[in-house]
């Protein structure tokens, strides 16, 4: 069985969140960025599986800028089997 982990990428919650100038968003510049505690509890849950032999893939996949893949490699180095990484169209 393959098992498909979505990984969102957030601001790290250590980080005070500023709003720009504008009031438009966020500002993200030099901003600390990790992967959602939550996404991280799906990744566990998915390693556990592969080792109790249930799953015999792990598949990770992303959505955003060249760097939300720098999260889906996270700092206990479980290696996904494979990584799919998708960037918006911008128009």
């Amino acid at each position: 069985m393959k098992v498909l982990v979505a990984v969102k990428r957030v601001v790290d919650y250590n980080v005070k969140v500023r709003v720009k100038a504008d009031n438009s968003g966020v500002d993200l510049a030099n901003v600390k960025m990790s992967m959602n505690p939550f996404c991280e509890i799906a990744v566990e849950e998915a390693v556990r599986l592969k080792e109790k032999g249930v799953a015999t893939e792990i598949v990770a996949v992303t959505v955003g800028p060249t760097a939300a893949q720098e999260q889906c490699v996270p700092p206990w180095h479980w290696a996904p089997t494979a990584l799919f990484w998708l960037s918006p169209q911008t128009s």
